[in-house]
């Protein structure tokens, strides 16, 4: 039997017709590899935002609702927002949608009406505020990630940590770009190889280390 789920996507703000079927037509190849459907796919408008993502004050936001029997399918569809859609889907939420939901009430886009009611209580008030922090904010999306946090030694997994808990000590970080954002540059890849943009961080040191790196992928372990 398949299941229904629904996806509330924050768009920049400057996006396209195209870009917007893009959304669409990836979104429904996706689920129609799954032998599902897509239900609904919905453009609410621009509305301004609580706080800045990626140098915008505005984002437009859609609610697309699709069936699909496996779901395993979550996977890819994050992977679709998070890596292929990079660019234009700033935030995105996937949620399991019971029999019987209900249908939303959303307040008027600045296009409607330049004076209707903020968005972001309005996210709240339907227990969507998830997409109001960032992507990877820690708490768990559903029961397996809930109890491999407890497994893990997390005792409490609706608290909120503060950055002395969540990194203490002599710490180190890395991290590699994949799309290209405002911190670090994508992946370019050229003929038999790829060029990597990464930071190292050191909090002891308070060093911060830039790595360009050059790939030649003949040259790799097979794994």
């Amino acid at each position: 039997m398949a299941n229904l789920y629904e996806a509330l996507i924050l768009a920049v703000p400057e996006i396209t017709q195209d870009e917007t079927k893009q959304i669409e037509n990836e979104l429904d190849r996706l689920v129609n590899q799954t032998k599902g459907k897509v239900v609904s796919f919905e453009k609410w408008g621009k509305y301004k935002l609580f706080y800045t993502i990626r140098k915008n004050d505005y984002g437009v936001y859609f609610l697309v609702r699709f069936e699909a029997p496996e779901h395993s399918l979550l996977k890819d569809v994050q992977e679709l927002f998070s890596v292929k859609l990079h660019n234009v889907v700033m935030r995105h939420i996937l949620t399991r949608v019971e029999p019987g939901a209900i249908e939303y009430q959303r307040p008027k886009s600045l296009e409607e009406a330049p004076t209707s009611r903020d968005m972001n209580s309005f996210l709240k008030e339907n227990k969507m505020e998830g997409l109001l922090s960032s992507v990877g904010s820690g708490k768990p999306r559903n029961d397996d990630e809930a109890a491999r946090a407890k497994k893990m030694g997390v005792k409490d997994i609706n608290k909120v940590y503060k950055i002395d808990e969540l990194a203490a000590g002599d710490v180190m970080f890395a991290a590699t770009g994949v799309t290209d954002g405002d911190f670090l540059r994508g992946v370019r890849f050229f003929g038999g190889g790829a060029e990597t943009h990464s930071v190292v961080m050191r909090s002891k040191t308070r060093t911060i280390r830039y790595i360009t790196a050059t790939h030649h992928f003949k040259h790799k372990p097979s794994y």
